[in-house]
């Protein structure tokens, strides 16, 4: 009889004794909880003022960053465990492996030696063979590799690597120890915290901000898991030292997500000023909805480390099999047979997210649009999916049975890029931070006008710890699409790329003259417009609750259609129809009785 490690123990069934308290406090459904955010005053935003190590010495990586590595258990044996390399959940394992290879080590934890060559014969016959991989000998409970760590960062002028490592569940014992296992392996300092805490539940801008859900709060004070306990505010005091954060950031968590609270099944940032974040349909009526909603409009609010507001890019919800949401519209519904797109592993230049069809099967249709937003809103960057509906109904995906190690002699970039629209100007002035334990040699900015062609290059020269230089615009015109990115190589030889996707990937804006509609409110509402890119219907949604008047600009300040949209609640009036216009970039404008409300930038394919 073959189970999985996953199927006997499902993720995130809480220990019975928090689950008991959470119930007696009301905190498990139907409940209110608001945001927290501890600002511990070491980070301030600003325009080009601030360092890239504004913590001192030491710096948490966004999961974007370079990695050396990631940790992986195989996913299933049998009950007398023996390793199994013929159920769905061992498929899934060895796509990871195959997803991961080009980009990084994979280091696959497993129970015993001779489990090594049931693998590699097993990858031998899919015609996948190991090549770029290390065995981690190490008995475990479960695959939740993400959740169990370690967590690491950097610290010293030589960058030394530290693996910061969290209290796992009670019970998991074996799982709690492989991050002494991963530290001896890199002999990196092991620092051990009595913090109650899971990665999947860990987002970073790698700046010095770490957001998780009030979940860590409320099992770092249920009693039995903490002595003494912690106040909401000492967890985020905690969490600060351990992961030398400047800011932390407490976000509600949602009530049906198969009971994990945590921020991975549907938010991701993808850089440091940009977040995918899951929306769902009107057919799923369950709370989540809501606190989603609500947890995204926060962060809409939030400002990046670059001083201006985040970049938010809208994922659906993958629909069940028969392309509705019939499986998912109640809370009970989320938490048995909840899906996500985002719940992947960005590795170097490689994103392995899940994905819900296979041949003959599933919403195919809806994943290869998602597909196509990913390639356009992240140029260079590889996908790769992994069908993991054999996992449904565990609490989690790829992104929770993964864990990066941050690469070795890292190249850390800080660098406010030009994106989406920008206005016609004379020149375009590049500045960046880069630093690396060697110090850096040269750096240079490569861009073009255009798609396609031939790259220019501009030297870029230091001026007082920035390298600067200008993207010169004589010649632009209103409509053009420029393409930029970065390039250093270290002292030490290193050649680093900002996109970290480049020299496949790059920035790019798109160049206007529509000077008043490009200046931002602070009071504005926020406008979420779905699908972005699409193919011309647009579904939207803000906070403003009156009669709208929705103008649809192209980038030389062309009108090409105005829609009067009354404050209605169903999604077909609460939408846009411009399938008859050109293919190309747009700007949406919201007005209001004549004055402006919102903009957004929009793709129609």
């Amino acid at each position: 009889m073959m189970i999985s490690l996953a199927a006997s123990a499902q993720k995130h069934i809480l220990p019975e004794k928090i689950k008991m308290e959470r119930q007696a406090k009301g905190e498990m459904e139907n409940i209110s909880r608001q945001p927290m955010i501890f600002d511990f005053g070491k980070i301030q935003n600003g325009s080009f003022t601030k360092k890239i190590n504004a913590n001192s010495d030491t710096w948490l990586p966004g999961e974007f960053e370079e990695s050396q590595s990631v940790v992986i258990g195989w996913g299933a044996y049998d009950v007398e465990g023996n390793l199994d390399t013929t159920s769905n959940l061992a498929v899934i394992s060895s796509q990871l492996c195959i997803g991961i290879q080009p980009e990084a080590i994979v280091l696959i934890r497993i129970n015993q030696a001779s489990d090594s060559f049931a693998i590699k014969r097993y990858m031998d016959e899919i015609s996948a063979p190991l090549y770029n991989y290390r065995f981690i000998i190490k008995y475990g409970d479960d695959w939740w590799a993400r959740d169990f760590g370690p967590i690491g960062y950097y610290k010293g002028d030589q960058d030394s690597l530290i693996l910061a490592d969290f209290k796992y569940y009670p019970g998991r014992e074996h799982d709690n120890s492989i991050p002494a296992t991963v530290a001896k392996l890199y002999d990196a300092k092991h620092k051990i915290t009595r913090m109650n805490y899971e990665g999947g539940n860990l987002i970073t801008d790698g700046f010095g901000t770490v957001f998780y859900s009030d979940v860590v709060s409320e099992n770092n004070a249920a009693t039995g898991t903490h002595f003494p306990t912690l106040a909401s505010s000492l967890v985020a005091d905690s969490m600060a030292k351990v992961l030398q954060a400047s800011k932390v950031v407490q976000l509600p968590a949602l009530n049906c997500d198969g009971g994990t609270g945590h921020l991975d099944l549907y938010l991701k940032m993808m850089d440091e000023e940009t977040w995918i974040a899951g929306q769902y349909p009107a057919a799923i009526t369950a709370s989540d909805k809501a606190l989603s909603e609500s947890n995204v409009t926060l962060l809409k609010g939030m400002n990046s480390f670059y001083g201006r507001p985040y970049r938010i890019l809208r994922m659906p919800i993958p629909t069940d099999n028969n392309g509705t949401y019939s499986q998912q519209i109640t809370c009970n519904g989320l938490n048995n047979f909840g899906r996500s797109f985002i719940n992947g592993i960005t590795v170097n230049k490689t994103f392995i997210y899940p994905i819900w069809d296979s041949p003959g099967s599933g919403n195919k249709t809806q994943r290869l649009q998602v597909e196509a937003n990913l390639k356009k809103w992240f140029p260079g960057m590889k996908m790769f999916g992994i069908d993991v509906r054999a996992m449904t109904g565990f609490g989690g995906q790829l992104h929770c049975i993964t864990m990066q190690v941050p690469a070795s002699n890292p190249v850390k970039f800080w660098h406010p890029a030009f994106r989406d629209a920008q206005l016609l100007k004379p020149a375009y002035h590049i500045v960046t931070e880069i630093k690396n334990q060697s110090g850096i040699s040269t750096a240079k900015c490569l861009w073009r006008n255009g798609t396609v062609g031939n790259w220019s290059t501009i030297l870029l020269s230091d001026s007082s710890g920035y390298f600067i230089g200008d993207i010169p615009g004589n010649g632009f015109q209103v409509g053009d699409t420029i393409q930029y990115h970065l390039e250093a190589v270290t002292n030490n030889g290193k050649t680093a790329f900002k996109p970290i996707t480049a020299p496949e990937g790059y920035f790019e804006f798109v160049l206007s003259n529509l000077t008043s509609i490009l200046q931002r409110s602070e009071q504005e509402p926020v406008i979420s417009l779905y699908p972005n890119p699409g193919n011309g219907f647009i579904q939207f949604s803000t906070g403003f609750t009156g009669q709208l008047e929705a103008t649809v600009f192209d980038f030389s300040g062309k009108k090409w259609l105005t829609k009067t949209i009354k404050n209605e609640t169903s999604a077909a009036r609460r939408s846009i129809d411009i399938t008859s216009l050109p293919k190309g970039n747009y700007m949406i404008v919201f007005f209001s009785t004549g004055k402006k409300i919102g903009s957004v930038n929009y793709s129609k394919n």
